[in-house]
């Protein structure tokens, strides 16, 4: 059964693999030659440099870094990701892709 609700739920991360794809993905992907990657290994070790595999992320944290920026990360502005879809984008990321909830459970 748990399964048929993360299906249930998958729009709202189709939006937000989406926006992930296209702003994210070149700087976060896995492997080397991604900046973002290469500089959260640099920081936290390569076990938390994966956007898609850290546990320790919520939504709140991923908007705010994404509206604002941080350290070497630019901000993006609304004309660039909308605040809906910064929220799609948040809750794709923290839910692993969706291979989490949002709560964090592995689905």
């Amino acid at each position: 059964m748990p399964a048929a609700v993360a299906t249930a739920a998958a729009p709202g991360l189709d939006d937000g693999n989406r926006v992930f794809e296209h702003w994210c993905l070149p700087c976060h992907a896995a492997g080397p030659g991604h900046p973002g990657t290469n500089r959260l290994a640099e920081r936290l070790g390569t076990e938390n440099s994966v956007l898609l595999d850290r546990e320790n992320l919520n939504e709140a944290y991923v908007q705010t870094v994404v509206r604002n920026g941080f350290q070497m990360m630019p901000p993006f502005r609304p004309t660039e990701i909308s605040d809906r879809e910064l929220e799609a984008l948040a809750t794709f990321v923290v839910s692993g892709g969706g291979r989490r909830t949002a709560q964090g459970a592995k689905l």
